[in-house]
């Protein structure tokens, strides 16, 4: 069995994490635009930096990496996962502009304040871009280290060691800058942390870090060995997580034997790492559905278009605006402010446009399927289309003939059809549940097929999402109006039972003592005579005429024809006991014993109306079975005028008709007089 939820329905809202993780993004970009200005100060003094096909490289991986961040911290704020990899790719993205602002101020000579500070902070900032990635692997993919007393060891030591590191990196151990600034001193530097084991210290930190990053690697193999599942999603977090502390240790092997290129290996083994890690979360997400990948490559494709869209515009605005301002290129307050503002207007229905555009281009069924649910969604808006059409209409959209659409009722915790008919939901079919505000509105029972297609079920479910619980309020409406009906049909049972008890206590109990008092009367006229003999006769005949109409009352209470004969049968014996001449042609068919007896005391009950209040002379009893459907009509000569008014007989009659789903009309008859309809379902 495969089972969906839809706690998040549809497309991430705008929320704060949003906006959070879409500003840190946009700083990350900033970041980049800085190395851009400095490499090209750098190389225009003639530094050696990077070329600008790596510049490029780099900075697609930057982009790249701060889209995949930004888009889980929109889907999953609660799991840091999202936010480290922010974290670590704004600290590696600025460790690249601190170097390169040393190098432009102490090399390049620009009169800018803290050269020196920059390189000295840049030489230690790469240990907690490493402890980052190290949280990184100990809490992916559900934002906790694994169960186990030595996983929260590792997290701790994390936490503890690299700022440790970093702070003894940048106090202590670096006297120095790094080539090719050694000729300049770490400004930094505390003269009392200068003694013979400050090195020596240093290194036992660096690798104690590096011991806690293998045991974060060791952290992934181990959810990798906890079940099938885990296994299939973290088989590419595996791999990365292998290639981590090897990556870091060649580069750290290069910086040690060849000095000079230094700088380069290990911004060659970051840009690698910062790109394997996230690369290893989308294969993981794409193959595996881990985060649901449809949703995070959508956000990811989204956040980065609108980054890059709003980085452009914000850029063309200050520096067009500026240049024709003032015409010297310097940067107007004023177009800062301006585009600053347009930039937070057009972020809301830029990303909706891009998202619709995302959806459009590359979910095309899921975005035919929302087309199909908003159409319908109109149509019943227009009063063009009803309720009755909303699961065909989910069917075609999902394209399942198969769909099952179940409302739920909190009332008895349980599912209903829509119109209010209860569903058992079977546990081996797949089931997608839609929930709006937290709150249970309904459940897709689904071909399994559709199982793997997440985004598509989410976003038809959003979309159906106000229809979804309209038709929930409509089948609470039908399941309470259902309960009234089965209650209303509970008291007509009820009655219909103490009628039998009364004509079986009749019949078994004062019927028979007064026939065998009967029986002890002729006895002792036999043996008498005179007058004596005549108060017996007198008395037998009493009696004879108490026994006919207690006998009458308790066949009018419950004829012993309609169990023995049947309703057509008993229908018979009616009218030969009815003053008027009736006419009687009901078809001869076996009934249920409540259906017959609600039949039989309508027909009797409409009877006796004509009897006493019509003035006919006539009466006609028709029947017909058609579609499960008993149709019995009373049609009499007499003066009309009958109508169904509260606390009325007619009233009665169909209280008593609908109590078992039937309906009571009323209507002149062509002839003359009035026409009682009584339809009835007795289907199985």
């Amino acid at each position: 069995m495969s089972v969906a939820t839809a706690r998040a329905v549809g497309t991430a809202r705008f929320t704060t994490a949003t906006v959070v993780g879409l500003a840190w993004a946009l700083v990350n970009v900033g970041l980049l635009v800085a190395n851009a200005f400095l490499t090209d100060v750098c190389r225009g003094a003639g530094i050696d930096v990077a070329t600008w096909w790596e510049f490029a490289g780099f900075s697609v991986a930057v982009l790249a990496g701060s889209a995949v961040g930004a888009a889980i911290t929109a889907r999953f704020p609660k799991i840091p996962v999202g936010w480290l990899v922010l974290a670590a790719l704004s600290l590696f993205t600025l460790s690249g502009t601190l170097h390169l602002y040393g190098q432009a101020v102490l090399l390049a000579g620009r009169p800018w304040p803290g050269g020196a500070d920059a390189e000295a902070v840049d030489q230690s900032l790469w240990l907690l871009v490493l402890g980052l990635i190290a949280m990184m692997l100990l809490v992916y993919p559900d934002g906790r280290p694994p169960p186990g007393r030595r996983w929260q060891l590792t997290a701790r030591g994390i936490a503890v060691t690299f700022p440790l590191a970093f702070a003894w990196g940048l106090f202590a151990a670096h006297r120095r800058l790094d080539p090719p600034l050694e000729a300049f001193h770490n400004p930094l530097a505390v003269p009392a942390l200068d003694f013979p084991g400050t090195l020596v210290i240093n290194l036992l930190l660096i690798l104690g870090c590096f011991g806690f990053l293998v045991g974060s690697a060791a952290s992934v193999a181990a959810r990798y060995r906890r079940d099938q599942v885990q296994r299939r999603q973290l088989r590419w977090m595996l791999l990365a997580a292998t290639v981590l502390p090897t990556t870091v240790l060649i580069c750290l092997a290069v910086g040690i034997f060849n000095p000079s290129v230094g700088d380069s290996a290990g911004s060659f083994g970051f840009s690698a790492t910062l790109v394997a890690v996230p690369l290893a979360m989308a294969q993981a997400m794409s193959r595996h559905r881990l985060y649901s990948v449809d949703r995070f490559v959508d956000s990811a494709l989204v956040h980065l278009a609108l980054t890059a869209l709003l980085v452009a515009a914000y850029a063309a605005i200050v520096i067009g605006s500026s240049a024709v301002a003032d015409g010297d290129g310097r940067r107007s307050p004023a177009a800062v402010a301006v585009a600053t503002l347009l930039v937070a207007g057009l972020a809301a229905p830029l990303r909706k446009r891009l998202q619709l555009t995302v959806d459009r281009r590359f979910h095309r069924r899921t975005y035919e399927a929302v087309r199909l649910v908003d159409e319908y969604a109109q149509r019943l808006r227009d009063e063009r289309a009803s309720l009755s059409d909303m699961q065909p209409t989910l069917a075609r959209a999902l394209g399942d003939p198969t769909l099952e659409l179940g409302l739920w009722q909190p009332d008895t915790g349980s599912y209903t059809h829509l119109d209010g008919t209860a569903m058992q939901v079977d546990p081996r079919r797949s089931h997608f549940e839609v929930v709006r505000d937290g709150s249970q509105v309904a459940v897709l029972v689904h071909d399994p097929r559709l199982d793997d297609e997440p985004l598509l079920l989410e976003a038809v479910t959003r979309a159906a999402a106000l229809t979804l619980e309209n038709g929930r309020l409509h089948a609470e409406v039908l399941a309470r109006l259902e309960q009234v009906r089965a209650s209303r049909q509970r008291i007509v049972m009820a009655a219909y039972e103490e009628r039998r008890r009364i004509e079986r206590d009749l019949h078994d109990g004062a019927q028979q003592r007064l026939v065998s008092l009967a029986l002890s009367l002729r006895l002792a006229r036999a043996q008498l005579d005179g007058q004596s003999a005549e108060l017996l006769d007198n008395a037998s005949e009493q009696l004879s005429a108490a026994v006919r109409e207690v006998r009458e009352l308790a066949r009018g209470i419950h004829p012993a024809t309609l169990v023995e004969d049947g309703l057509a049968a008993s229908l018979e014996a009616l009218a030969d006991r009815t003053p008027l001449e009736v006419e009687v042609d009901v078809p001869n068919v076996t009934l249920a014993e409540d259906v017959a007896a609600a039949a039989y005391f309508t027909i009797c009950e409409a009877v006796t109306n004509v009897v006493k209040h019509a003035e006919a002379t006539t009466i006609s009893v028709r029947g017909k079975l058609h579609d499960d459907v008993l149709m019995l009509d009373v049609t009499d000569d007499g003066s009309g005028g009958a109508t169904v008014s509260a606390g009325g007989g007619l009233q009665g009659l169909s209280d008593r008709l609908a109590a078992f789903g039937g309906r009571l009309t009323v209507s002149a008859s062509a002839d003359g007089g009035t026409s009682v309809r009584a339809e009835l379902p007795c289907g199985p």
